[in-house]
């Protein structure tokens, strides 16, 4: 069926989306700002944080909590996992890289990764235009990286 259906949860979907949107990049900056505090303290400060915020919306929205089967408990330790990696790696390239330059990595990549995991496992290829926008994406990090050589390398050696 090509046209949508929007639903309420789409819409809650949607404006929780761009909230986290917003809380991300504030998140990016806090972190690069506490560069100086141990990786393990932040991450940690970081889980705790979004387990009591999680269990707080669980019980405030009402959903229900089930028992999952054993598959999808290993699923969620999968995730789990990934995103205790993922919140480590982020805190330590925040404190080698700028702010700016770890999110624009970050959200491309996340882009590109979601188009090809969409490819593998679930068999739906995107059109055209949204593989042009992909592509226009990774091609804004490569010139970015590009331009940050550039800089670095020109500066004399007082300016460095």
């Amino acid at each position: 069926d090509s046209s949508a259906q929007y639903d309420d949860e789409s819409l809650v979907a949607a404006v929780l989306v761009f909230i986290t949107t917003i809380l991300a990049g504030n998140i990016t900056v806090i972190l690069r700002t506490l560069r100086k505090d141990h990786v393990a303290s932040l991450t940690a400060t970081n889980q705790m944080i979004i387990i009591m915020f999680s269990f707080f919306l669980i019980f405030a929205t009402g959903r229900e909590l089930t028992t999952p089967s054993y598959e999808d408990r290993l699923l969620v330790l999968a995730v789990a996992t990934g995103s205790l990696i993922y919140a480590v790696l982020q805190t330590l390239a925040l404190k080698l890289e700028d702010a700016n330059q770890i999110s624009l990595v970050d959200n491309s990549g996340g882009i590109i990764v979601a188009f090809l995991l969409q490819i593998f496992f679930s068999g739906d290829v995107p059109g055209w235009l949204t593989g042009l926008g992909a592509g226009l994406v990774g091609m804004a990090v490569v010139m970015c990286k590009i331009k940050k050589i550039f800089v670095n390398h020109c500066r004399t050696p007082l300016q460095k």
